[in-house]
């Protein structure tokens, strides 16, 4: 702590001390984060729905000897929020920063098949759930003057993907959510970005890819390993809190 009362890893580019939600944080791209940021010395509160999912991540991150809380809900529900945003002050005192990476996933559908309980569970576990989210931590934030929002999404919502109409729609969404949020918030010292990563393996089947036109085929020589990929995503995410 330094004499202002806040934690010493407030300088530089660290989350050391700081408290971090992860929703989505029992598997995938939350999960790794969690680890990335848990080495770092942050203190972590993972969200998911399945509690199995969220014991095995449990066990993991206790194995690395992270200080963690887990909490299991739905955060398309919009009382969810509140909950986890609660549980997490009584834990730890305060809250630094969130990761929004949880969202519901459809199979893929042509959009003359999408039905409006498609729209609904994207649109709830997406951008209104992110939303919900930084509603109910904005509180905190003003109030110690500082805090790191970053979002979780897809390029789909940029260039578009046949069969995932839903899901490129709600992340379009929630880019243009951080973009305002940025704007809005920033004065209370508070960052939103958002980060597109590049695939999400457990999101996806192997048998559903097609192939497909490519362009920037220069840059293959430049693109790292898949693994090499998700360590710089988790890197990034961990710097875009600490910054």
């Amino acid at each position: 702590m330094n004499a202002a009362g806040t934690p010493a890893a407030s300088a530089g580019n660290s989350v050391e001390g700081r408290v971090v939600i992860i929703t989505g944080g029992s598997r995938g791209i939350g999960l790794g984060i969690a680890r990335h940021a848990g080495r770092h010395g942050a203190s972590l509160v993972i969200t998911g729905r399945r509690q199995e999912r969220l014991d095995a991540a449990s066990a993991e991150l206790a194995d690395l000897g992270i200080e963690y809380l887990t909490v299991a809900g739905n955060i398309g529900e919009h009382s969810e929020s509140h909950r986890i945003v609660d549980a997490t002050v009584e834990r730890f005192g305060r809250l630094d920063g969130l990761v929004a990476n949880a969202q519901s996933f459809r199979p893929v559908i042509p959009l003359e098949a999408v039905t409006e309980a498609d729209m609904d569970l994207l649109l709830d576990t997406g951008p209104k759930g992110a939303l919900w989210l930084m509603q109910a931590a904005l509180p905190h934030f003003i109030e110690q003057h500082r805090g790191r929002i970053v979002i979780m999404a897809t390029g789909m919502g940029i260039t578009g993907a046949p069969g995932y109409g839903p899901y490129a729609a709600s992340n379009e969404a929630l880019r243009s959510l951080t973009r305002t949020a940025a704007r809005e918030w920033g004065t209370h010292g508070v960052t939103a970005n958002c980060v597109l990563p590049a695939s999400v393996a457990h999101r996806a089947p192997a048998h559903r890819l097609r192939p497909g036109p490519r362009s920037g085929v220069r840059s293959d020589v430049r693109r790292p390993s898949a693994r090499s990929r998700r360590r710089a995503r988790h890197r990034r995410s961990r710097h875009l809190l600490a910054e």
